[in-house]
């Protein structure tokens, strides 16, 4: 039974959501990901100017460069970093 209020979003998401969640060896999955990309591009009839290879190769190369850029950037860790005026960083 969910409760009609709740202390914060994420245990009233999680008790909404609980059967939609997947479980799983996250790095396990993207080594399988990885495996199948590599083989599915590996094919002699999927030139890399295909909308193909694009497709399967931008977005993860596009939010590795974003995650190296941040990275770069914001040299404080997440949870030390501040966004008001009185901030020097």
């Amino acid at each position: 039974m969910e409760p009609e209020t709740w202390a914060n979003p994420t245990s009233h998401f999680r008790a909404r959501h609980r059967l939609l969640s997947l479980y799983g060896d996250r790095d396990a999955l993207v080594g399988k990901l990885l495996n199948f990309k590599t083989w599915a591009l590996d094919r002699w009839y999927v030139p890399w100017f295909s909308p193909v290879y694009f497709v399967v190769t931008h977005f993860s190369q596009r939010n590795r460069n974003l995650f190296l850029l941040e990275n770069h950037l914001n040299y404080r860790p997440y949870k030390f970093r501040r966004n008001d005026e009185t901030s020097k960083y």
